[in-house]
């Protein structure tokens, strides 16, 4: 699959993030055939054997076949336990539309340097009300801009901003009640590597979220968040061409790179929709398998490394 919006990695890139975890070309080829093989083998589990997938899952796993079937599993498991959120995904569809134009997280179209994906969260002041769309539909656009970043692009892990300017209490009161999901999507449903969390623009109801947020991430996360101040500060830490310009960088508005990405999923809509049936078969689990719950508890697993 080819990309329009994304700038992706070139080949010195892919082979300076297989160097950075000890792998290879050969090596992760060989690797990703194990694990479709291991895949196959579980009664539970779908036959999945899209190697671009495998192979990038298994980056974010730092080349670690153990830690990548466990990643595997748990996404297929929370997969099974959140059918509102990985079912029924058509960008055509009016409340994804509607969501897209009140918040989604938008990846950035260039690399750093050093070959990191950017990630920024839209909040439109929509978000203000208190009448804004389910939560599940936020998930659920986020769910697929991630599924499909994981199928085109290759980057050694992700920096994600987020503006919270526009959060005020009624949305922190609606994502109280969502907590559970969002750290089980967050923790266990996906294969992304975070290298950085930047916060700006941070209101008191942006506080009130983040803390509650903080207390219930992995230390190793937790650590990696970093608030500031003004908007433009960002641009102390990353290249000015990568950031849009309302940001003080160089790069076009961010609602415009939003509509932009969307209409990149809207055109790899049948993969999206192809992907919805991977998951997990709790009829043929084994006799001493926990599925993933809204607790966020998976079986005798670990929540996944952030690293």
């Amino acid at each position: 699959m080819r990309t329009k919006y994304l700038e992706v990695p070139d080949d010195e890139q892919r082979e300076n993030a297989r160097r950075e975890v000890n792998s290879t070309a050969e090596s992760v080829k060989r690797d990703v055939q194990a694990l479709a093989e291991w895949l196959e083998k579980q009664p539970h589990l779908p036959n999945f054997k899209d190697e671009h997938v495998l192979s990038h899952c298994l980056l974010n796993s730092k080349n670690s076949l153990e830690k990548t079937k466990r990643r595997l599993e748990m996404y297929f498991n929370t997969k099974a336990s959140l059918p509102e959120i990985f079912l029924n995904r058509s960008p055509f569809q009016k409340e994804l539309e509607t969501q897209k134009n009140i918040g989604m997280f938008v990846p950035l179209r260039k690399l750093t340097p050093d070959g990191y994906r950017v990630v920024m969260l839209y909040l439109s002041e929509e978000v203000k009300t208190a009448h804004h769309p389910s939560l599940d539909d936020f998930f659920k656009l986020n769910q697929m801009t991630i599924e499909l970043m994981g199928k085109l692009d290759y980057p050694k892990g992700v920096i994600v901003i987020h503006d919270v300017a526009n959060i005020a209490m009624p949305l922190v009161v609606s994502f109280s009640s969502h907590l559970q999901k969002l750290i089980l999507l967050t923790e266990k449903a996906i294969s992304v590597r975070y290298k950085k969390l930047y916060f700006c623009n941070m209101s008191q109801a942006g506080e009130i979220l983040l803390s509650i947020g903080k207390s219930l991430i992995k230390k190793e996360l937790a650590n990696r968040i970093e608030i500031l101040k003004n908007l433009s500060d960002i641009c102390q830490y990353l290249p000015k061409e990568i950031i849009p310009r309302e940001y003080g960088g160089e790069e076009l508005p961010l609602v415009e790179l939003r509509d932009l990405w969307f209409e990149e999923i809207k055109n790899n809509y049948e993969y999206l929709q192809s992907t919805e049936k991977y998951v997990t078969d709790l009829s043929k689990a084994p006799k001493d398998f926990a599925a993933t719950d809204l607790s966020g508890m998976v079986g005798s697993f670990r929540q996944i490394s952030v690293d």
